[in-house]
Parts: structure tokens; sequence; C-alpha cells
């Protein structure tokens, strides 16, 4: 069975009718799966969203890391592991 971010993505470009669609979501582990063509045991999505970057950069930018940005300091380190070559955006 198709995986339902596939189909959502399937959906969601045969309801564009041939205009430009973006479609971003969000994934704690970060899976390439998700940005991967559907033709290529993928979900078709267009990127991910990246919450080690934006909780780094919070914290960079605000200097304060309570609650959910506890586990960052906004440190250098933390952008260069953000991107890493395993985090894929086509």
């Amino acid at each position: 069975t198709p995986h339902i971010l596939a189909q959502i993505t399937t959906a969601a470009r045969q309801a564009a009718a041939g205009r430009s669609i973006y479609l971003i979501t969000e994934n704690e582990p970060q899976e390439t799966r998700i940005v991967r063509p559907i033709d290529h045991n993928g979900y078709g999505m267009d990127a991910l969203w990246n919450d080690d970057f934006h909780h780094s950069a919070n914290v960079a930018l605000i200097g304060r890391n309570e609650a959910y940005f506890s586990d960052y300091n906004g440190l250098p380190q933390e952008f260069i592991a953000s991107v890493s070559a395993d985090d894929i955006v086509r």
C-alpha cells in the first residue's frame, strides 16, 4: 500500500492541476525518504522542516534555551550538524 504521505503528495499535485505547489513536511528524525521522488521509493515531498536548525537559531538569536529549546546552545557545531550530508533537500 502506498504510504499516506505519498498519497497526499499525489492528490495535492493532481488537485493543483498544473499549477506549481511546494510541499513541506515536519519530521523529527529528518527521514530523507520523505523528499525522494515517489518513483524512487520516496514520498515526493519537496522539503523537510529542519527543527534542529530552527531551535539552534532561536537559541543563538534570543539567548535563552528553556522548554523544548533546552537541548540546544546555539553553537556553530549545531548548525553544521543540522545540514549534514544525510539531510538532503531537493
